[in-house]
Order: structure tokens, then sequence, then C-alpha cells
């Protein structure tokens, strides 16, 4: 519930972490974290902000009349992070009646659109170890 300002500059500097450390950033699947994959480089993990759609057809520019499949390329910026999941653990203490959280890292959801237009949350694939 972050206002838009201020999810925009701590996703930025989570970000900046994350392209700076890859080997602390690693492959996601649902909820799961994959911690035996983490990312070799910023490249590999751009990637994973970068999808490629191959539905589309065009009149083909060498051959007019005749169409082909060509794919179009989507990038995700940061201004698309809609959400962030936080994996932690919380202990409570009955001596203290504190409660207390250690988080361990975070993944993030993007906002994107289905073919329609309408708007689609999905996840990034990434999870970014904190600890």
């Amino acid at each position: 519930n972050m206002p838009f300002n201020d999810r925009y500059r701590f996703t930025e500097a989570l970000m900046y972490y994350a392209f700076n450390h890859p080997g602390n950033v690693y492959h996601t699947r649902g909820d799961s974290v994959d911690f035996t994959r983490p990312f070799k480089s910023a490249d590999d993990l751009n990637g994973q902000f970068v999808q490629w759609d191959s539905t589309v057809t065009i009149d083909d520019p060498n051959n007019p009349g005749s169409f082909i499949t060509a794919p179009i390329k989507f990038e995700k910026t940061i201004a698309d992070i809609y959400a962030i999941r936080f994996y932690e653990d919380w202990y409570y203490d009955p001596k203290t009646m504190m409660m207390t959280k250690i988080v361990h890292g975070v993944s993030l959801i993007l906002i994107t659109q289905d073919y329609n237009g309408n708007p689609l949350l999905r996840d990034a694939g990434i999870y970014i170890k904190t600890d």
C-alpha cells in the first residue's frame, strides 16, 4: 500500500542492488524459490523484464500480399512493479510479549495487460535475497 513515488524509489534501490549483485537473486516459480539457480549476470536478470510474443501476423514487407508472423518485444520497467512480496519469519517472545520479524528476501509482482487490455498481475520470476 505504498504511494507510487515511495514504491518507485524503494524498487529503484532494490533493483540497483539486484543488478549489482545478481548472485543474490534467484529464479522463482510461484511461491517457491529455486536457490540452486542464481542469476549469472545483470543481463541474465534483465531478461526477466523482457517478453516476446510471436502471435502477431503482418504483411511481409519483402513479399507484399503474403503474411508472416512477427515477434513483438515487450519490456517492463521499474514503473511496472506493482507490488512487493516479502518472505519473512515472525517470532513471538512470551516473556516480553514482543513480536519481531526477519525479512529474508522479496519478490516482485508486475502489472501487465492481457490480450484484451485488461490489467493482469504476474510474478516477475525473481527473488532478491536480503539477509
